[in-house]
């Protein structure tokens, strides 16, 4: 879901005629394309992307070893 959210944004954010903005506006647009362009993602200690699969494997694996 993060991710759908995020490529949302990126989306809207090329949609918009950013370059009939003033040079400001643009520009802090421009920084926002470039961030939202890569997806925002939940890590386990920097390592492992914390999806919705990982988290339940991971739970799984703690339910089955206690």
């Amino acid at each position: 879901m993060l991710f759908v959210k995020c490529n949302a944004v990126h989306r809207v954010i090329c949609d918009l005629e950013w370059y009939k903005l003033e040079s400001r506006e643009a520009r802090n647009l421009i920084i926002l394309m470039i961030r939202a362009h890569q997806p925002f993602r939940i890590t386990a200690g920097k390592i492992i992307p914390l999806t919705m699969a990982t988290f339940c494997s991971v739970r799984l694996f703690n339910d089955f070893m206690f």
